[in-house]
């Protein structure tokens, strides 16, 4: 049996036998701001000052594609096109027409249903895993 154990910004995996092998966990330094959604947010939604914050993120995963703090003024008043999740990081692509628009119009058909961003999310995704 494997068990996790945290220790300030280490992981201790210890083994079955009690063993400790120490990993490193992301530092102060490797970690990175990026806005996300503080809100469920369905498409076609204009994002407000409120609807977002700011969450630190290992910089390990962070793309050019996520916005950052900085940018965020350039998102507000902007109407998404694709459904958001709270906590999910807000993409520059997300305000954009997608190239594939066979895709894009068959998730814009998908996100006019009713429901909230949940379900408009778990429809998006079923459609973009079918092809």
């Amino acid at each position: 049996m494997i068990r996790l154990a945290l220790c300030g910004a280490s992981v201790i995996v210890l083994s079955s036998c009690g063993q400790a092998l120490a990993q490193p966990g992301p530092g102060k330094k490797d970690m990175v701001a990026v806005v996300v959604a503080a809100r469920d947010i369905a498409a076609g939604e204009v994002v407000k000052l409120e609807d977002v914050s700011r969450r630190e993120v290992p910089r390990s995963i962070v793309t050019t594609s996520i916005v950052h703090p900085d940018s965020a003024s350039h998102i507000i008043n902007q109407r998404l096109t694709l459904p958001v999740l709270q906590g999910d990081p807000l993409n520059w692509s997300f305000f954009e027409t997608l190239r594939d628009q066979e895709t894009y119009q068959a998730c814009q058909k998908l996100t006019a249903e009713p429901g909230g961003a949940a379900e408009q999310v778990a429809r998006a995704r079923r459609r973009l895993l079918s092809r």
